[in-house]
């Protein structure tokens, strides 16, 4: 034969699958209970597209957490730097075999925001009647040029209202132990760490 024809026949592809599970779905089935999913991977997937491919994450998830576990090592990635600050480095490529979990917000009762001059601004859930102190905790502390004597509990925000403003002295309560100013908190409380002294809430809200 001069020519000859060759046919090829492909009987199955090898597919490349990761699994994401947690909280993830939101986007897709806005009723979707956290659980697991299988991707399967269609050539270069990223970290990103995976969470995409599974809905999005839910409104409980712990994005500055997840854990990508690839060949029996557990990798720590934080998903926030990378939607939000733009840190694509962290957004890696997806392997055959990978397992990607989005976690819950830690199950703690009231929901805080923590924000300012604090190391882990974010939304942090406390429990057993949560206070100042334990709301700067979970945030690790305030940084160097934090303005202590002024931080801020902003309760009742809502657009187009005034909420009610408290002011805390953290100096106060480490240095003199004035337990007064470790206000208590309730559940939608923002905290709030200045770097200057803030003579008109107005810059904040």
């Amino acid at each position: 034969m001069r020519n000859p024809r060759v046919d090829i026949v492909v009987k199955e592809f090898n597919s490349k699958t990761a699994l994401i599970l947690g909280e993830v779905g939101a986007l897709r089935l806005p009723y979707y209970e956290a659980g697991t999913r299988e991707i399967f991977l269609n050539g270069k997937t990223t970290l990103l597209d995976l969470l995409v491919l599974a809905g999005g994450y839910t409104k409980d998830a712990d994005i500055k957490s997840v854990k990508l576990v690839r060949g029996g090592k557990v990798h720590y990635i934080n998903l926030y730097d990378i939607i939000y600050r733009g840190e694509t480095e962290q957004n890696v490529i997806i392997d055959d075999g990978d397992v990607v979990d989005v976690p819950e917000l830690p199950l703690f009762g009231e929901r805080v925001y923590v924000l300012g001059e604090v190391y882990r601004q974010g939304i942090y859930r406390l429990k057993n009647t949560p206070d100042l102190m334990a709301a700067l905790s979970f945030a690790g502390s305030y940084t160097g040029t934090a303005v202590q004597e002024n931080t801020l509990i902003i309760r009742g925000y809502e657009p187009g209202k005034k909420p009610l403003v408290l002011t805390a002295d953290i100096d106060a309560i480490l240095k003199k132990g004035d337990v007064r100013q470790n206000i208590p908190l309730i559940d939608g409380d923002i905290v709030y760490v200045p770097r200057s002294t803030i003579g008109d809430i107005n810059e904040f809200i």
